[in-house]
């Protein structure tokens, strides 16, 4: 009989768990074969060409000419064809059009062209502050000719403006319009009569002291709206902003409109508040171009009414009677103010 084993058993040690790398695909797995590979290509490929096959050839179409244009195109236009005759491409499109930058637009009214931007109106040059771009100063040009209109606010104003520019050779034009307002047409549409007043005229610039006469219901597209709430106040920018554009002479001329004072009257102040605030609104576009011109902080600093104020180192009377009209000596210190602005932008040889 044989000794009995008397050496101590070996612990049963489990084998370590394997963490897996990333060099497992190399050892095993899965592996596809060359044909399945060249099998996936080319279904890749008929996928590509069925559901866009038309943009391959699109984008062939857009390129320069070339090589790599007949290319593009020598795969593109039988991928187009293909395409065109199967319903998927469609469908595609519309699945995920949400990804695409080339968003249909609808129509022309917002793309951008040479002459129009993209449909609120060209920028002139003359909008710009050369100094903002860093530019040198535009030597100012010479004022030829001014138009001065409005209501009856616009006087005595007016005279006080051509009798101070005429001896420098300004041919000065004086077109008032007693008792007319934007709002109201049926003494006269200063739309169509601020076409008129560009077109006979010409003016290099443009003074406007209109509003004094405002309040009145307004037609619009959507109906009639009333002074003086939010719909009101659009509809009168909207006519401001368009015999600005009128005035402006797609840049030839420049446009100063004041901003009319308070009056003695609680009731017409809260439509002149409305009035001069669509004024400043209208204008913004135009930069430079367009000038609002505050002698409404002039004669009512604050807002507050005062039928006199300190002219020439004393206290003179520069308000009708009326509490709203401007009288002589008012009328002097508006031009006086309006002269002022105008020679920041015209040569006035010393007259300003």
């Amino acid at each position: 009989m044989s000794a009995p084993d008397t050496t101590p058993p070996r612990s049963e040690v489990p084998p370590a768990a394997h963490v897996p790398t990333a060099d497992d695909h190399l050892r095993g797995g899965a592996r596809m074969t060359a044909k399945a590979a060249i099998t996936m290509v080319l279904l890749t490929f008929a996928l590509l060409v069925v559901a866009d096959g038309d943009g391959i050839r699109h984008q062939g179409e857009r390129m320069d000419d070339g090589t790599e244009k007949d290319v593009v195109l020598a795969v593109g236009r039988p991928a187009g064809w293909i395409a065109d005759q199967l319903p998927v491409a469609p469908v595609v499109d519309q699945m995920l059009g949400w990804l695409s930058p080339d968003e249909d637009l609808g129509n022309d009214d917002g793309t951008f062209s040479a002459s129009g931007g993209t449909g609120g109106g060209a920028v002139s040059p003359g909008a710009f502050d050369p100094a903002a771009l860093g530019l040198p100063a535009a030597k100012p040009r010479k004022l030829r000719s001014l138009l001065v209109t409005g209501d009856s606010m616009s006087q005595p104003m007016d005279g006080e403006l051509a009798r101070a520019l005429t001896p420098i050779g300004v041919r000065t034009k004086r077109d008032p319009k007693f008792g007319t307002g934007i709002s109201k047409t049926d003494l006269l549409d200063w739309g169509a009569y601020s076409g008129v007043q560009a077109r006979r005229d010409e003016p290099d610039a443009t003074v406007v002291l209109l509003g004094a006469n405002e309040g009145f219901p307004m037609t619009t597209k959507a109906g009639t709206v009333e002074c003086c709430d939010l719909d009101w106040a659009a509809e009168y920018a909207t006519r401001v902003r368009a015999m600005m554009a009128t005035y402006t002479r797609g840049g030839a001329g420049r446009v100063y409109w004041l901003l009319i004072p308070n009056s003695n009257d609680a009731a017409r102040n809260r439509i002149i508040r409305v009035v001069n605030t669509t004024i400043k609104l209208a204008a913004a576009p135009y930069g430079e171009q367009v000038r609002v011109v505050d002698i409404a902080s002039v004669f009512t600093p604050g807002g507050r009414f005062r039928s006199a104020m300190d002219v020439d180192g004393r206290p003179q009377v520069v308000r009708d009677p009326d509490g709203a009209h401007l009288n002589d000596v008012g009328g002097r210190v508006a031009a006086d103010t309006v002269r002022e602005v105008l020679a920041k932008d015209f040569d006035l040889g010393g007259a300003a």
